[in-house]
């Protein structure tokens, strides 16, 4: 069974009998020392221990750049892509070293990502290889993507990172059912349970 299909066949059920860890953020949780792999399902109001975020934007908005980054708040940042989104139609990588946080963005128009998701993917998958990126934020807006596919894409990026051997992805919460990415990281553990060990916090 492929992960795209065993997704869609988890129900609310599999999520009830899973205990939440001990420690309540991803800031109180022990860093291990050897290939273990760690996913945080981030709310919006947690403490932002990860700065380097992928996402998507609409593309040709009437947004730009410079009001994105001015948004300090990543819940807000992303909504602002999402409704108001960005002039340009080609990927976009951010840098902002303006606030005591240096935060980056590596951002993809929504026309394209929809219109070939698995060429999108292999981009993003790409260019986090390239920068050797081993901390990453992962946040696809429902709003930008309603595909069936959504679920499994989420999956299929999750190991892909876990390939890349990436220590931490957070899945930001935001419109996302947290039952719904849980479900999505239980998968990913399992398919990679002879490979990494994979803790799952949220």
């Amino acid at each position: 069974m492929g992960l795209g299909t065993a997704i869609e066949n988890v129900n609310e059920e599999y999520v009830v009998d899973i205990h939440r860890p001990e420690a309540s953020s991803a800031q109180e949780t022990p860093k291990t020392h050897d290939d273990s792999l760690r996913i945080v399902l981030a709310r919006p109001g947690d403490p932002q221990a990860c700065n380097f975020w992928v996402g998507l934007y609409k593309s040709r908005g009437t947004g730009t750049s410079k009001e994105f980054l001015q948004i300090e708040k990543l819940d807000e940042a992303f909504k602002y892509l999402s409704e108001v989104g960005l002039s340009e139609d080609q990927p976009l990588m951010h840098s902002d070293n303006t606030g005591a946080v240096h935060r980056q963005f590596f951002l993809l128009p929504q026309a394209a990502f929809a219109r070939d998701t698995k060429v999108g993917k292999e981009l993003i998958l790409k260019t986090l290889s390239d920068l050797v990126q081993k901390k990453v934020g992962l946040y696809l807006s429902p709003n930008l993507l309603n595909l069936p596919e959504t679920k499994q894409l989420l999956g299929e990026l999750v190991l892909g990172l876990a390939n890349l051997k990436t220590e931490e992805v957070f899945l930001l919460t935001t419109d996302i059912g947290v039952n719904q990415l849980l479900n999505i990281s239980l998968l990913v553990k399992e398919h990679l349970r002879d490979s990494r060990n994979v803790w799952i916090f949220h």
